[in-house]
């Protein structure tokens, strides 16, 4: 018995001592080196790869936030801005998650002339270190420095599984090595949809939500430690931030709630303390009024269609849509207006349509 024990003990040592190697050698979340040259690597898990890709890869500028940047293609932005971008996306995004792998490229030595950022509100109002405690066990060990936790990844039978042995199946085939373009990277071919088909009350709720003062403390330190301070730190850059054209159904889910004065109010603070940066320029999307009305641009309330980010990649290079000191006053007294007075009736009659 004692034979057979000790043979079980050597043989789970080597298979362990194997896996162990052959993970730290592929790295398929690129924490320890760039890619081999040999293998092909599938960039497909933004939250697992994302942090590798900033620190092992070369650019010198980066597109990332939400879901909203996952149809922009660094091939096109590249013409047009100029750089050698890459795309990390987080879908859902805190400011937070956006700002740490930001960070992480400053701290591996890239010098960055831009970030292209999304500014989302879903996680505006939020405390500045929160994340997504909603995806299950996230894997933090991947953003730090430390080897204590490395075991989460170097003995993980799904990352063995998963992404180390097709890679070496793919090797032996004859695929020849490489990584997935960042123009196919997190892309999503998105069309028309049916904007509507879950939405069951339209217009203006009677009940107001405030906006209080630990809301605009939770927005003050969120900006402040995920945008303001970034660009402070790091005046060589220019962080571009553009305010989504979420179409006019994305604004009746405010009103609906509530909430749309709220969230109107937190909006103009953030952008506020933006504006007394000068290496942040803010972008308003959200004035686009042909597109957010035209819900045919959509495919959901937020994620409008592909065409629509080339539309406002074309804006911003052309200086359209600046907010400056002097004019997002009157920028965010138009928003607020139309959407405010808007008739809500429409979308319901076209709801009753379908």
């Amino acid at each position: 018995m004692k034979k057979y024990i000790i043979t079980f003990i050597s043989i789970f040592i080597v298979f362990m001592a194997l896996s162990i190697g052959t993970v730290a050698y592929i790295d398929p979340f690129f924490h320890y080196h760039k890619p081999v040259s040999s293998l092909y690597y599938r960039l497909s898990d933004s939250r697992h790869q994302n942090d590798g890709v900033a620190r092992q890869f070369d650019y010198d500028a980066i597109i990332t936030g939400t879901s909203l940047v996952e149809t922009i293609k660094p091939s096109i932005f590249n013409e047009e801005f100029g750089t050698n971008a890459i795309k990390i996306p987080y879908p859902g995004a805190t400011f937070y998650e956006t700002a740490r792998t930001i960070r992480t490229s400053y701290a591996t030595g890239h010098d960055l002339k831009l970030v292209f950022r999304s500014f989302d509100m879903n996680h505006l109002v939020e405390e500045a270190y929160a994340g997504r405690t909603d995806l299950g066990v996230y894997p933090e060990y991947l953003y730090n420095d430390t080897i204590r936790d490395d075991y989460k990844y170097l003995c993980n039978i799904d990352v063995l599984h998963d992404y180390c042995i097709p890679m070496i199946l793919d090797r032996i085939k004859g695929k020849e090595g490489g990584v997935t373009s960042f123009d196919d990277y997190m892309y999503t071919e998105r069309t028309s949809g049916d904007v509507l088909a879950d939405i069951s009350h339209f217009g203006f709720s009677d009940e107001t939500i405030e906006f209080t003062s630990e809301d605009k403390r939770k927005v003050n330190e969120n900006v402040e430690e995920n945008i303001i301070s970034l660009a402070k730190e790091h005046p060589e850059t220019t962080f571009i931030y553009f305010i989504p054209p979420y179409s006019v159904a994305w604004w009746n889910g405010y009103a609906v709630r509530g909430e749309y004065d709220y969230i109107t109010t937190a909006m103009q603070y953030a952008v506020e303390m933006m504006l007394e940066v000068d290496n942040i320029k803010v972008y308003m999307l959200a004035n686009e009024f042909d597109i957010t009305t035209d819900l045919s641009n959509y495919e959901d309330a937020i994620h409008y269609v592909n065409d629509i980010n080339f539309q406002i990649m074309d804006k911003i290079k052309a200086g359209d849509n600046l907010l400056t000191k002097g004019n997002y006053e009157q920028q965010f007294a138009a928003m607020y207006d139309y959407y405010r007075n808007y008739d809500y009736g429409i979308l319901e009659a076209q709801a009753g349509q379908q």
